[in-house]
């Protein structure tokens, strides 16, 4: 990796410009940046043809004593062949860090793995587990071809019986889902049908089209070990169809009855250890205060020299509640890598040099950070009239300076724009960007007028039908941030709408979001990938989930109208209109409806944008090679799951042990 230290000035500067254009999958090797992993040929082999693949020392040594069988029987037939820019070294540790036992850390995305996977602007799928998937002509049935001798960390086979028994035995178990299978596998009420064509394939038939199950195989619906198939031998254990003393080994481990335990154990995080894992690195110490993994030895993955990956024996996850304290350890330079908040970037600059690290420029994915959405189905008359009028939502997007909220808030490095999908996607529109997010107060005023909401005598605020003030609460919880919302609440005083901003827990922000008893509320726009805002009824726009902005218009649809509130026309047809494009059999179909999608939402303006790709400036230790030099982060790619650390290695892994 080329070191980078760049001033503060050249930091702000800083964008993702040209150099962020050439972060796609399939560069070709010699690209001065790194981009993401290329995939080489899967079926090739190894350099010069010879068939032989080199392993870790530590691996090594468990061979020579016999206590691991040699490499050539770990792995699969067929391992999947990364590109990697510079061929590695052996060796070395991770430090990371996470707030509770068992919890998230900057770097775990890395061990997810799927049968497919995508790059890091979440527009192209190859193949990763598999050797192939294939969709049928009519889009109703995945065919998931696993490749030839792939292996658990355990080495125990992994192949189609492990998504068939997980598909039988936990899916479908009404202990552990009383109401089923998630909706991914029943479209319309009616569940998929997995079927196990021989050991290395399986398919999946649906009662009606799902384009999207192609998505779903390269992102988290499908992890194998979690969300997608579970290793038999360990979670049967745990079973009670399987071990009659399930429930005695779930109260041994503190819980009451078998399924708890069970679920407990489900993913690939938690206080546990030693499941056996499909990812580069395995948990094999957990406690309060460190979580220790180590190198997979059954991992698929070899470079275009046979070594096989990862590169770096360990990751070393320290347990430190304390947020302040986790960035003080940052700036620290105790962390191979991880994110600097904006109001520290003076302080890590200082001390890049003692904490031996370089600050990337990367970029949080999220096409607007902060988002504010009303209630249309609010139980207020009045509020429910205004706040369904499309003018009011326009003036209210209108109204916010979001070029100034960007300087203020981010150094002017980020992306003032409506809130909308990113636009890497192929059926992308520019104008969806600033549509109804033009800063225009007069224009914004101008349609309040024309709505009818009169001053007050004072021309303080403005005065609702009823002759109540035009006053609106948003609530947030303290993980977000309150800033973009001050700064809203002063761009809406000067349009005569007053906010109220409340702070509350995120139990209750949800139970009144759910039950429509509130005025606003907001997330962020993650999952607009093009691979992720494909995943059916998902994306942050769906009036059910965290913007909470229609949730009984929803649960009339998803009812087929036996509870909730019917929606007006143009709703439904939207819902329809979704419902539609998940099953588009052609990519025609797939375009148009994605476009007809999109564009409603950005006529209607039902999720207001503010300012999006804002920077997420990484302390990535010196020494450190493989690391992309510009990225995006963010949950439609799942994180550090695109950035391939698997094929990260340290130039002198003795240091860093």
């Amino acid at each position: 990796m080329m070191t980078i230290k760049p001033t503060r000035r050249s930091f702000l500067l800083m964008s993702t410009g040209g150099a962020a254009s050439a972060f796609a999958l399939g560069i070709l090797p010699g690209s001065t940046l790194m981009p993401l992993m290329a995939v080489a040929d899967s079926t090739a082999g190894v350099a010069g043809g010879s068939g032989k693949y080199k392993e870790a020392p530590m691996l090594a040594e468990r061979v020579a004593a016999g206590t691991l069988p040699v490499i050539d029987d770990r792995l699969p037939k067929e391992p999947l062949v990364l590109d990697v820019a510079a061929v590695g070294k052996f060796g070395g540790s991770i430090r990371q860090q996470t707030g509770n036992q068992g919890g998230h850390f900057y770097l775990d995305g890395a061990q997810l793995i799927f049968p497919q996977h995508t790059n890091n602007d979440g527009n192209i799928i190859v193949p990763d587990l598999c050797t192939k998937v294939e969709l049928s002509a009519d889009a109703t049935e995945l065919t998931l071809t696993f490749r030839e001798g792939l292996k658990w960390s355990d080495g125990s086979p992994l192949g189609a019986d492990d998504v068939i028994w997980w598909w039988e035995n936990e899916q479908n178990n009404k202990d552990l889902f009383p109401n089923g299978p998630s909706a991914d596998w029943a479209p319309g009420g009616l569940p998929a049908v997995f079927t196990k064509v021989d050991d290395q394939t399986i398919t999946i038939k649906m009662a009606q089209p799902r384009r999207p199950m192609v998505n779903m195989s390269a992102h988290e619906r499908m992890s194998l070990g979690a969300t997608f198939g579970q290793p038999i031998k360990y979670m049967s254990q745990f079973h009670i169809g399987f071990n009659p003393d399930a429930d005695a080994l779930a109260k041994s481990l503190g819980y009451d009855f078998w399924h708890q335990a069970y679920l407990a154990q489900q993913g690939h995080l938690g206080s546990f250890a030693n499941k056996p894992h499909v990812g580069p690195w395995v948990k094999i110490e957990t406690g309060s205060t460190r979580e220790l993994f180590e190198r997979n030895a059954f991992f698929h993955q070899v470079d275009k020299e046979g070594n096989q990956l990862p590169y770096i024996d360990q990751i070393v996850l320290d347990i430190v509640p304390d947020r302040t304290l986790q960035a003080t350890r940052t700036i620290a330079g105790e962390l191979t890598q991880n994110d600097i908040a904006l109001s520290q970037i003076d302080v890590a600059k200082e001390n890049m040099a003692k904490g031996d690290y370089t600050i990337l420029p990367y970029k949080n994915s999220n096409p607007s950070q902060c988002c504010l959405a009303f209630n249309l189905n609010h139980k207020d008359p009045v509020l429910r009239a205004i706040y369904n009028d499309v003018r009011f939502r326009s003036a209210m997007s209108r109204a916010i300076n979001r070029d100034e909220m960007n300087q203020s808030l981010y150094f002017g490095l980020g992306t003032p724009c409506a809130a909308t999908i990113n636009p890497k996607a192929s059926y992308f529109k520019p104008e969806w960007q600033t549509q109804h997010a033009d800063f225009n107060v007069d224009a914004a005023n101008a349609l309040l007028d024309e709505m009818g909401l009169a001053w007050d005598a004072d021309k303080k605020w403005r005065v609702r039908s009823d002759g109540k003030k035009l006053s609106s609460v948003y609530a947030y919880y303290p993980e977000f941030s309150v800033e973009h919302l001050e700064l809203v609440r002063g761009y809406w005083e000067a349009v005569g709408h007053e906010l109220i901003i409340q702070e509350v827990s995120r139990t209750l922000r949800d139970e009144n979001g759910k039950a429509a008893n509130h005025d606003i509320t907001g997330w962020n726009i993650d999952l607009a990938e093009e691979i992720a805002c494909y995943l059916p009824w998902a994306t942050k726009f769906q009036p059910n989930l965290e913007m909470y902005y229609a949730v009984n218009w929803w649960k009339w649809y998803e009812t087929n109208g036996a509870s909730g509130e019917e929606p007006p026309q143009a709703w439904k047809d939207q819902f329809d209109r979704m419902a539609a494009w998940y099953a588009a059999a052609n990519d025609e179909d797939y375009m148009r409806l994605a476009q007809e999608v999109w564009q409603f939402f950005s006529d209607e303006v039902p999720v207001i944008g503010t300012v999006g790709f804002v920077p997420l400036p990484t302390a990535s230790k010196n020494g450190l090679s493989n690391v992309p030099e510009v990225a995006q982060k963010g949950y439609g790619t799942l994180h550090a799951q695109t950035f391939f650390v698997q094929g990260w290695f340290w130039e002198d892994p003795a240091a860093h042990a």
